[in-house]
């Protein structure tokens, strides 16, 4: 038994290597004329160990996702699994966005809720119990509860969008655009940015400089002013 399981992820790909894409394998599938065998993401830590053991890996969030699935084969082929060493993580805040690291769940789920904020009474709290009259039919009253139920889901629309706007205020943005900013697919997307930005404005990598000699997993860096 393995988390490789080839039904929900390949374990092996078909490399080409004059276009660079990869094409994955299934069990039965043979590889083709010309191309080469690539192992998958999950597989590649196992192979790379195999090839030039090492003591230790530096690995960053998405990293580590994938490296804990080849775990319970290690002892399998007889080898020392590496120890793992966290990568420290920056992420570039737009300029004049105020965000305290325990927030980043929240925000990375969208969920304004659980942010800690007084906000005025929302909407939904505004629409009063009403009781069906007994001497309505049974079909007046289902269209009532009805009626009922589906403003109730309007209004707490607007109890989410009224958090959002508190939020804005708090935050220096609008929480939405900042999620999309920061997790662009719902998930920590690793970015390498080009040596262009250090050029044109060297503030920002001596902010990410001062940040890592603090210590620490994750850092938040406010963008200079453009």
């Amino acid at each position: 038994p393995s988390p490789l399981d080839p039904r929900q992820q390949s374990a092996w790909f078909s490399l080409d290597p004059a276009t660079g894409l990869r094409r994955g394998l299934a069990p039965e599938d043979s590889l083709s004329k010309g191309h080469w065998l690539s192992p998958g993401a999950a597989l590649r830590p196992l192979m790379q160990s195999l090839l030039l053991p090492v003591t230790a890996v530096v690995l960053g969030p998405s990293e580590r996702s994938y490296w804990r699935l080849a775990e319970p084969l290690w002892e399998k082929l007889g080898l020392a699994a590496p120890r793992i060493i966290s990568r420290p993580s920056v992420m570039v805040l737009p300029h004049g966005v105020r965000l305290d690291p325990s927030r980043l769940e929240a925000l990375k789920e969208g969920n304004w809720s659980r942010f800690a904020q007084a906000t005025p009474p929302q909407p939904s709290t505004r629409l009063p119990e009403l009781e069906v009259d007994p001497a309505w039919s049974p079909a007046l009253a289902y269209r009532f509860r009805a009626e009922v139920a589906r403003t109730r889901v309007r209004l707490e629309r607007l109890d989410r969008r009224l958090v959002r706007d508190s939020l804005r205020d708090s935050l220096g943005m609008d929480p939405e655009q900042l999620r999309q900013n920061l997790f662009p697919f719902g998930s920590d997307q690793e970015r390498v940015l080009p040596g262009l930005f250090w050029l044109r404005d060297p503030v920002l990598l001596d902010r990410i400089l001062a940040a890592l000699r603090r210590g620490g997993e994750l850092h938040l860096v406010e963008a200079p002013c453009v």
